[in-house]
């Protein structure tokens, strides 16, 4: 498994004020992060290796994988739609 960093619609690496629009996605490869964001207007890259490590051990960055795929599919959708539709509410009937 490798790690990508996906960027929702909007995010910006100049300002904190965005840093909710990055998520650390695990997954097989490249081609199986990029089928699970189309058409979420965001964009993917493979994470550093340095990096990888400090996210799979927690340190610095105080966070670790937001999703893995294929099981957070749908997890991952939603929250990038969220931004390219933030007027749209997204309701869980189950909860």
């Amino acid at each position: 498994m490798k790690v990508f960093e996906v960027t929702g619609k909007g995010y910006d690496l100049e300002t904190d004020a965005t840093d909710n629009r990055l998520f650390w996605v695990q997954a097989a490869d490249e081609k199986s992060v990029r089928a699970a964001v189309d058409g979420c207007e965001a964009e993917v890259c493979e994470a550093p290796s340095a990096l990888v490590v400090e996210l799979r051990d927690r340190s610095r960055l105080g966070r670790s994988i937001d999703f893995t795929l294929p099981a957070d599919l749908s997890n991952l959708r939603k929250a990038l739609f969220a931004f390219v539709y933030p007027e749209l509410i997204i309701v869980n009937p189950a909860g």
